[in-house]
Parts: structure tokens; sequence; C-alpha cells
């Protein structure tokens, strides 16, 4: 049997106070409409008909973007002359045959499995009301039945009731489910003799009644469920009511609510597991609290060894290459291919690019933590210009995947020498403009200084890495310590700071950048312009490299960067496991120095770890 849906949404709401239309107005992060329209969509009914009048095309714009696959209609109710009146607008949509359900548009609280049993009750045979019990009906028409209390004989307006008739408690919904042939045909009996000159729906009661048919009503047992929202009042006691409801279900699964009455959640938003959510949280719309779920690992585990490079430069954007070398050494190493002295110059090269675009964002985002939005546009411009340098050798901006297993794609290309050396000058004008601004900054300074300190005695404990270390006086440096590539043939020192709080940090990766602007220098001027550029190997679609397993690092600007890649002798790695430095700061190190951090200090705090997500969860 057919069935039919009706949602009247015609109304203006006036006690809302609101040009809005009232059935527009958002609850627990969805339009009201949204709700009654997503709480039965899953009872597989043929159409689904809207009747819109106050404010139509908002309704029926907001309503097709969110539900584009749904059997929705859209009919209007011009001028609103009462909801018979209303239901009358759908008749020409709707079959000859089957089970039309009527429901509000602004009861969004109604539960899928009420719908069901309400269309149950009518069977295709009768007709079927949605009834509730109040404690203090008045105002409301009420539901009398006959002796048996199952059939109901009439709905009596309370102004109209007897004494006895008053002293029912039972109260209609304005919810129904009827015959769609009997509806259709009775429909038009309705008229308009009452003191509001409109069409009610109530009226097909007593004729239903006086046509023999049987009219049967089902009580709800959450009188919250059917619950209409006419003003703001009403809308602040359903949002608590299925806040309450969205709340017990997270908690069901494993997260943890510090104060759920001060803790707000839309419909869409997810958690993982042991999630702790604090007092004064707001989450609206698409969120997912917990894990990126990029399953980069995992991936590369079902692709074939050259298939991972697309893979791998994602999992730090704006960084990527120190991937695609970790990854292409460690595949070399277990394949027993060495790359050309000339390839491991270009791939120095490439690693120092990155990693002064790197540091120009992490400058930006420091600043801008801090109020100093005008460093971020200057160390965003000298970052375009590196990846104008990029795009030059490698053909790409961000994902360059020019790093290959043996070697790399091409030489550096006519003149770059001289572009790159125009480059870096102007990086250095920036950065003594960033000095000047930022770091000379009073503002800047009593913000950073002494603030979001790393006790060295910590850096083992919590497998600090990088600048984070180098900032506490402590020289790490995976290019110093077990040198790689031409790092043995390049004059550098790493950078060190004393006081390890975020201005030392801060100011640890400005002068890193210098140095790796030097590095540039120092490359371009010592690699060899002529030999080969990658080392043979097979074909790489039918490549199947000997069972090994090995691990290779390098230092990113971040810290120390790791590949482990264990590998069966089939053409697909058996495992790989990035070492990403953003992990351990992100998480262990970050949780155990916000403890009694002031709320403002929170975001610059945190950008003075200098992390990047995908590293965390890959």
């Amino acid at each position: 049997m057919s069935l039919s849906i009706v949602i009247m949404a015609a109304g203006k709401g006036t006690r809302m106070k609101s040009s809005r239309p009232k059935v527009l107005h958002k609850l627990a992060g969805r339009p009201m409409l949204s709700h009654v329209i997503a709480s039965t969509s899953g009872l597989n009914a043929a159409q689904q008909v809207v009747i819109t009048g106050h404010g139509a095309e908002m309704v029926e714009a907001a309503m097709t973007a969110e539900f584009a696959q749904a059997p929705l209609q859209f009919v209007r109710q011009e001028p609103q002359l009462g909801t018979g009146h209303a239901v009358q607008q759908a008749v020409p949509v709707l079959p000859d045959d089957g089970i039309t359900l009527i429901l509000n548009g602004d009861t969004p609280l109604i539960h899928a499995s009420t719908a069901q049993a309400l269309i149950d009750a009518c069977a295709g045979k009768q007709l079927a009301l949605l009834t509730i019990r109040l404690d203090d009906p008045t105002g409301y028409g009420r539901i009398v039945r006959d002796e048996t209390g199952v059939k109901v004989l009439a709905i009596v307006e309370h102004k109209d009731a007897t004494p006895e008739q008053r002293a029912i408690c039972e109260v209609y919904t304005g919810m129904m489910a009827a015959p769609t042939a009997k509806l259709k045909q009775w429909l038009s009996r309705l008229n308009n003799n009452n003191a509001q000159g409109e069409y009610y729906i109530t009226d097909l009661i007593e004729i239903f009644l006086n046509h023999g048919l049987r009219v049967q009503a089902i009580s709800v047992k959450d009188n919250e469920e059917v619950m209409g929202v006419n003003d703001r009042q009403d809308l602040l006691n359903a949002q608590r009511w299925i806040q309450k409801k969205i709340n017990m279900k997270w908690m069901d699964s494993g997260v943890t609510f510090i104060n759920p009455q001060g803790t707000y959640i839309s419909l869409e938003t997810t958690f993982e597991e042991d999630v702790v959510l604090y007092p004064n949280i707001y989450l609206e719309g698409k969120t997912h609290v917990g894990y990126l779920h990029r399953g980069f690992e995992k991936l590369m585990e079902r692709r074939t060894f050259i298939q991972c490079f697309p893979i791998v430069c994602r999992i730090c954007v704006p960084e990527p290459d120190f991937n695609e070398y970790c990854y292409a050494a460690a595949v070399e190493e277990l394949a027993g291919i060495r790359s050309p002295v000339r390839a491991d110059w270009i791939r120095t090269l490439i690693l120092e690019m990155g990693r002064i675009n790197s540091y120009m964002m992490y400058l930006g985002g420091q600043a801008g933590a801090f109020g100093l939005g005008v460093i971020a546009q200057w160390t965003t411009y000298v970052r375009d210009l590196m990846l104008d340098r990029f795009e030059e050798l490698t053909g790409a901006r961000i994902y360059h995947m020019f790093i290959m297993p043996g070697g790399v794609r091409d030489g550096l290309p006519e003149g770059f020498d001289q572009r790159m050396e125009e480059t870096l000058c102007e990086m250095e004008r920036t950065l003594k403009d960033v000095y000047e601004v930022m770091f000379c900054n009073t503002v800047f300074k009593k913000r950073s200084v002494g603030v979001g300190v790393i006790d060295p005695a910590w850096l083992e404990d919590y497998g600090v890495t990088g600048p984070n270390a180098r900032a506490a006086g402590v020289a790490k440096d995976v290019r110093k310590d077990q040198p790689y590539l031409v790092y043995p043939e390049l004059d550098f020192a790493p950078v060190t700071g004393q006081d390890s709080d975020i201005y030392t940090r801060a100011d640890v990766r400005r002068r890193d950048v210098l140095v790796s602007i030097d590095l540039i220098r120092q490359i371009l001027a010592k690699m060899p312009r002529s030999g080969p550029l990658m080392a043979k190997v097979p074909n790489v679609l039918h490549w199947k490299i000997p069972r090994g397993e090995t691990y290779v690092r390098g230092e990113c600007s971040r810290g120390e960067y790791g590949y482990y890649l264990v590998t069966d002798g089939s053409g697909y790695p058996r495992r790989v496991n990035v070492r990403g430095p953003s992990y351990t700061h992100a998480m262990a190190l970050l949780e155990r120095m916000i403890v009694n951090v002031n709320i403002s200090d929170v975001a610059g705090l945190m950008v003075s770890l200098h992390t990047y997500p995908p590293e965390i969860e890959r």
C-alpha cells in the first residue's frame, strides 16, 4: 500500500516575532521542518508533499538543497485559510489510493516509530488520530470516546465542552493518517462556517463518523515528542529536550560531558570514543571530533609502490617533500637502489625549499594568534614566490611528486639560479620586516616571553625534536646527527635557544629560515650540472621488492620525520608507519603544557608547537 506524507508548513508564526518562516527556525543546527522530513524519510513514502505559504521561496529552496535526493514535492497555500484548506492544496498531487499521513512542520520532535504507529492504526480503512494527555488541557479540543474507550466519537472544542468533557485530559495533536481515497473525497465537503472563516482538518472526524467509518486515536507516551513550537519559549524547550537526547546518545557511546547543560551539539556532530567535552562548547554543522580517518598508512598497503606517491605527499600538505624523500629512500634501500649524486643535490635543494615554505606558514600563524595579522600577509607573499620556483622546477605548486625511487624527475631549468636568488633576497628583506614588526613588538613579547615553556627534562620523555627541542638548548638535528643526502658537504650549524618559550621557538624558526637560505645558495654553487638524474629501476607497474624492513629519517621543519617500511616480496608494501613529529608535539606534549594556561594564550601555544593534523592520524 502506497504512502503519501503531507507536511503543513505554510504558517507565518506570528508569535516568533521574526521575518524568517517559522519552520526554518533552527533546532539542534537544523530547521524544524528538516527534522520532520528526516524523521519520516525512512517510512518509504512514495512522496512527501510540503505545503508552503509564508516565505514559500525560502522554505522550498532550503529543503531542496538539504534533501536533494528525497521525493519532495511542494504545493502553495495562498492565502492561508486553515489546516483543512492547506491539505486541500495537496489533493491534485495525491494518488487515488493508499494512506496519507498528515504532519505539522512545527512539530520537529516527532519520531518515525510514532508516525509508523499512526499509519498502522489507519491500515487504509479508518481515520487515525494522534493524541496526548495533558495535566492542564485548558484551551485544547477534547477527544471524546465511547464507553469502551476505543472509538472516537468527536473532538469538542474547549469553549463548547460540557463540565464532564472539560474533565477529559486527552487532546488532539493536529496529526492524523487517513485512507487517501476517502480523504480526497471528503476534503471538498469541509466548510468555513465558523468565527474565523477557515477550513479545519478536524471537521473530517464528523464526516468520517457520519459515513460509518471508524475513527481511532492513539496516544503518545512522551508529550515532548509532539511539542508544537509557536514562540521562542517553545523553541527553547524543544532545544533543551533534543539536546538532552543527543547528549545521552553520545554518553552511551563513550563520550564524557563535564557539564551537559553547558554543552551544545548539533545532530550532525559525531565523536570518537573517549572524547571529553568541557563546559561552554558549541559544535554545529558537520563536525567530526576525533580522528581525520584518512587512513594513509592502510591505503598504502593496498597500492603498488609507485601508486603510494600521490598518497604520501598528502600526509603533510605545507611540506610534502619530506614524505616523498623518506618514502623513496626507504624503497631504494630495500630494493638495493642508489640514487645518482646529482639527484641527491636536487633532493637536498627541494627539502630546503620546502622547509622555508613551512616556516613561512608558521610565522604567519604564530603572529596571527597574537593579533599581528599583517605578518601572515607578508610571509604568504614570499611563500608564494617560493611556490613559483617549485612550479618552475617540478610543474606543480603543492603536490610535487618530484622525488621518485631512483632519483628525481628532471634537472634545474635554465635561469633557475638567478630567479631563485631573487626570491631569496626578497625573503631576507621580508624577514627583516618580520623581525622588527613581530619580534621587537612589545605586545608580542608580553604574550610570548615566559609563556608555554617546555622543560628540557621533558624532551626525551615526550619525544620532542626539531625547533621545539633546539629552543630548549638541545642541538638536535638529523641533518647533523645522522647526515643524509649531501648535508655532510654543506657548512651550517643547528640554530638553538635557551628560554624554551613561545618567543624563543618562534625566533629559532626565524633564524632557521636564514640558515636554509644560505644552504640553498651553497647547494646551487656546489651541485653538479651534468650526470644522471635517475638510477635504473624495474618496471614500476610490476615492481616486487624483496622481503625486508627499514627506517629512514630526515629533519623536517618540525623535527625528526621518518618512515618505517616493511616489504614481503610482493608488489605492495606489507606495512608503512610514518613518524611525524606532530603526533608527540600536538598530543602528549600539548596535553602536559596546556594545564593552567590562560585561555587567550592557548591558540598561541598550539601554533608555537608547529604541528600538522594529518601527521597525527595517518
